[in-house]
């Protein structure tokens, strides 16, 4: 369960590859492309499950500024706190909580004019990550051009050899703008259905996920089911339910 928190955490921060690079943000003022009108996630409850019994439980809370910007996610594995600095740099501090140690160090991100983040640097260290994105604004991690990603409806559909199904009549309100993260581009539009991954190669390993989902009278997703089924000794099987609440 630690890896999968600190995976979702690593989804917020989406960044692959690194370069050396030396940066200097500017000083002007912060602004946000926050809605007042997107639903925010304040608390996320889930739970992994062997043959239906809970084998383990992680909580994780969110807080937001009076602009509805993330603030803190804090569970029992990691805390991290987000300044809104200026308006082309944030500055996270992420304390990972292992062995009874809480290392901590502050991961910056540098925004270009349209307020997406397209660089990150850990302060002491000299690697700077490039981020880039496609031409109508989904996240592309480290790449300039991936030939496995694809977008069709407002959804991506594949992506890093992962394909996805949607449900086409529910809109995603699970995103990254559902909690608070304006900075890394777009996610897809509606809810996911599946997730697909094939390796190649003479026995090759996959993965299929499917998701499911409870909604309250808002259209709020209130509880996730995602079901991992894997062939050929891949990990990653089983199921886990999310229950989220949402701030009034």
């Amino acid at each position: 369960m630690k890896k999968l928190i600190l995976s979702a955490a690593v989804l917020a921060m989406v960044f692959v590859g690194c370069k050396k690079e030396e940066t200097k943000p500017s000083d002007s003022s912060t602004s946000s492309s926050s809605s007042s009108s997107t639903p925010k996630i304040s608390k996320e409850t889930t739970y992994s499950y062997n043959d239906s019994i809970i084998t383990d439980t992680s909580i994780t809370l969110y807080t937001y500024d009076s602009k509805g910007r993330l603030v803190s996610r804090i569970n029992d594995y990691y805390s991290i706190t987000y300044s809104y600095v200026s308006a082309n740099l944030i500055s996270t501090t992420v304390s990972e909580k292992s062995n009874g140690s809480v290392p901590n160090y502050t991961l910056n991100y540098l925004l270009d004019s349209k307020g997406k983040a397209i660089k990150s640097y850990q302060v002491g260290k000299i690697d700077t990550i490039q981020i880039n994105y496609s031409t109508d604004g989904y996240s592309l991690g480290s790449s300039s051009s991936n030939s496995q990603f694809e977008v069709v409806g407002e959804n991506i559909v594949k992506s890093n050899y992962f394909n996805y199904e949607y449900y086409l009549d529910k809109i995603n309100v699970l995103s990254n703008a559902n909690r608070g993260i304006y900075f890394m581009g777009k996610d897809s539009k509606n809810l996911v259905k599946s997730q697909k991954w094939v390796a190649v190669g003479s026995n090759p390993m996959s993965s299929t996920t499917q998701y499911t989902y409870e909604f309250d009278s808002k259209n709020r997703v209130i509880k996730s089911t995602r079901n991992t089924v894997t062939t050929n000794g891949l990990s990653g099987a089983g199921k886990w339910i999310t229950k989220y609440e949402y701030i009034n």
